[in-house]
C-alpha cells in the first residue's frame, strides 16, 4: 500500500516539473492536427504525451489495446465455460442421467443461445477495437 501514495507524489512532481519546461511548437494543418489528436486518443494519451513519445522514438503502446485484450479474455473464458457445458451435454455424463430428453434439449438450446450471445459480445468488442 505504501507504493500508491509515493507513486502519486512522484506523478505530481513530474507533472509540475513538465510545466516548468519550455513548450515545443509544431506547425501543422488542421487535417494533420485532427489526425494527431485521433492517434493520441486512440492510444489513450494526451497529445503532448503522444508527440513526446513519437518525437524521441519511443514505441507508442496503446492503453486501449490493453483494455480490449482484458475484455476479450473475459469473453473467451465465458465461451470456454459454455463450451464445457455443451460438451457435458453431448457426452451424456452421469450427472445428467436423471434428466429427460426434453430437459436435455432445453439445456442444450440454452447453452447454444449463451454461446451466440458470447459471439455477439466478441463481435461488438472487435468492432470497437477496429473503429478506435
Amino acid at each position: 500500500m505504501l507504493n500508491g501514495p509515493i507513486l502519486l507524489c512522484e506523478a505530481r512532481e513530474m507533472e509540475n516539473a513538465r510545466r516548468k519546461l519550455q513548450p515545443l511548437k509544431v506547425y501543422c494543418t488542421e487535417k494533420e492536427r485532427d489526425r494527431i489528436e485521433l492517434q493520441a486518443r486512440t492510444a489513450g494519451m494526451s497529445v503532448s504525451e503522444y508527440l513526446r513519445k513519437v518525437g524521441i522514438g519511443e514505441p507508442v503502446r496503446s492503453r486501449v489495446d490493453k483494455q480490449a485484450v482484458k475484455s476479450l479474455a473475459k469473453v473467451n473464458a465465458d465461451l470456454g465455460r459454455a463450451g464445457g457445458l455443451l460438451k457435458m451435454l453431448l457426452k451424456n455424463e452421469e450427472r445428467l442421467l436423471g434428466y429427460t430428453g426434453a430437459e436435455l434439449k432445453t439445456l442444450a438450446l440454452a447453452t447454444v443461445k449463451d454461446m451466440a450471445g458470447i459471439q455477439s459480445s466478441l463481435a461488438l468488442i472487435s468492432k470497437r477495437i477496429l473503429r478506435d
